[in-house]
C-alpha cells in the first residue's frame, strides 16, 4: 500500500509555477511552488501533520528537495498561510520575507489585537476567550519587504503591493511581464473576510476597498489566490469583490435603521456559523465581521458629512 496523503491536489498554472492545495480544517489553502534557480514558496500552509505530509509529498513528487528552497514569501501571517515557514526555513536555510506592516502587527502575538472585553459588549460569548487562540506570528529572522519593492523570485520579478484590510500588511505580488499576480486573500473566487477585533483598528473594509482600487489598473491574465482556483476574469472579479462588501454594508445599514438588531443578531443572520451550530471560537470572527461593517458605515457617514 502506498503511503500518500489524502485529498492531494496540484496543478501547474504556468511552466515552473505549481499550485499545491493543502488541507486546512474543513477547507484548503494554496501554497505556490516556483521552480527555477532552486525553488521558492509563496506561503506554506498551516503546519498541521496532514498539511505537512501533503506538502512534502508534492515536493518529492516534483523532484524538489527541501534543501533547494531559497525563499519563502509570506503574503500575510494568518496561521493557515505561515504554519510551516519557520520549520522549512530552519531545514533549508531559505529566506523568509514579509511586509513590514504585517511584521509589526504580528509582533504583538496575534496580527491584530483581540479586544475580548469590547467584543463581549457586542454579544460575544465569554467562553470564546478559551476557544479562540490566534497564532498570527512572524517567523524569527524574517526579512522585511516594503510597498513597491521589486523582488527577484527565481524566474519571476515580483512587485510587492500592500493591500491591507484582510490583515494589516497583506501583500499581493505582481509579475508585470507575465501578467501574473499572487492575489492571496485579497482577491479570491469567494468574498474575502474582513474582521474588526479591536475598537482602535480604524476601517479595515475601507482599506480593503482601497486595495481593490489599487489593483484595478493592473493588466492581469492570471490571479493566484490564497484559497480556491485561479481567477482569470480579473476586472469582473474585482468588481464583484467590491460589490459584495458594499452590498453587505447596505444590508446592515438598513437593518440597523429599522431598529432592534444587535451585533450578535446581525451576525447570526449574515454568518450562519454562529446561529448556535458553529464552534464557539468561530463566533469571534463572525461578530468581528459585522463590527467591521458597522465601523465602515461610520466612516462612510463621516465622509459624506465631512466629519
Amino acid at each position: 500500500m502506498t503511503d500518500r496523503p489524502l485529498r492531494r491536489f496540484r496543478e501547474t498554472v504556468l511552466p515552473g509555477i505549481h499550485r499545491l492545495s493543502l488541507p486546512y480544517r474543513n477547507v484548503s489553502v494554496n501554497v505556490y511552488l516556483v521552480v527555477g534557480d532552486g525553488a521558492r514558496l509563496v506561503d506554506t500552509g498551516d503546519g498541521s501533520p496532514e498539511a505537512a505530509r501533503q506538502l512534502h509529498w508534492h515536493l518529492a513528487d516534483l523532484g524538489i528537495q527541501i534543501s533547494e528552497l531559497r525563499e519563502i514569501l509570506l503574503t500575510h501571517t494568518h496561521p493557515d498561510h505561515v504554519g510551516m515557514a519557520e520549520q522549512l526555513a530552519a531545514e533549508s536555510g531559505a529566506r523568509v520575507l514579509v511586509h513590514e506592516a504585517e511584521a509589526r502587527a504580528a509582533a504583538v502575538g496575534t496580527g491584530s489585537v483581540v479586544d475580548f472585553d469590547w467584543l463581549e459588549e457586542h454579544g460575544l460569548s465569554p467562553a470564546a476567550r478559551d476557544h479562540f487562540r490566534p497564532t498570527w506570528r512572524t517567523p524569527p529572522g524574517a526579512e522585511i519587504l516594503r510597498d513597491g519593492d521589486i523582488l527577484p523570485f527565481g524566474p519571476l520579478s515580483l512587485e510587492i503591493l500592500a493591500t491591507p484590510g484582510h490583515s494589516p500588511g497583506l501583500v499581493c505580488a505582481y509579475d508585470r511581464a507575465k501578467s501574473l499576480i499572487f492575489s492571496s486573500d485579497q482577491l479570491m473566487r469567494v468574498p474575502s473576510p474582513i474582521t474588526l477585533l479591536d475598537r482602535r483598528d480604524g476601517d479595515p473594509i475601507g482599506r480593503y476597498l482601497q486595495g481593490l482600487d489599487r489593483l484595478a489598473p493592473l493588466e492581469v491574465s492570471t490571479a493566484l489566490p490564497g484559497h480556491g482556483r485561479r481567477v482569470s476574469d480579473w476586472g469582473l472579479a474585482l468588481a464583484r469583490a467590491a460589490e459584495f462588501h458594499v452590498r453587505r454594508a447596505d444590508v446592515v445599514e438598513r437593518r440597523r435603521a429599522a431598529g432592534g438588531a444587535s451585533v450578535k443578531e446581525l451576525a447570526a443572520e449574515l454568518e450562519p456559523a454562529i446561529d448556535g451550530a458553529g464552534p464557539v471560537g468561530v463566533e469571534v470572527l463572525e461578530i468581528g465581521r459585522v463590527l467591521a461593517v458597522i465601523r465602515h458605515l461610520e466612516h462612510r457617514a463621516a465622509a459624506r458629512t465631512g466629519g
